[in-house]
């Protein structure tokens, strides 16, 4: 099976990378290969700008929030190396 090429995040707005890697920690949880996925596109926006520490949504709680509340660990501690603020 082709896979698609990774996606590419420069250029983008910073209020994009920082909604997208919201969206990312924020999301279901369903396989192990979706969550490998997350973590791979979690670590290109952040590399490309995305700020680990965003409140973008308005719900007050940042990405490590969110990775912590849906019991994603090697996400949550992605994040911490990425300097997310505990």
């Amino acid at each position: 099976m082709l896979r698609p090429p990774p996606p590419t995040f420069a250029g983008c707005a910073q209020r994009y990378l920082d909604c997208g890697l919201h969206e990312v920690a924020a999301g279901e949880r369903l396989s192990e290969e979706h969550q490998k996925a997350r973590l791979r596109i979690a670590t290109q926006l952040v590399e490309a700008g995305a700020d680990p520490d965003n409140r973008q949504h308005g719900c007050g709680g940042t990405p490590l929030h969110h990775a912590l509340a849906g019991g994603y660990v090697e996400l949550a501690k992605f994040l911490l190396t990425a300097k997310a603020d505990v």
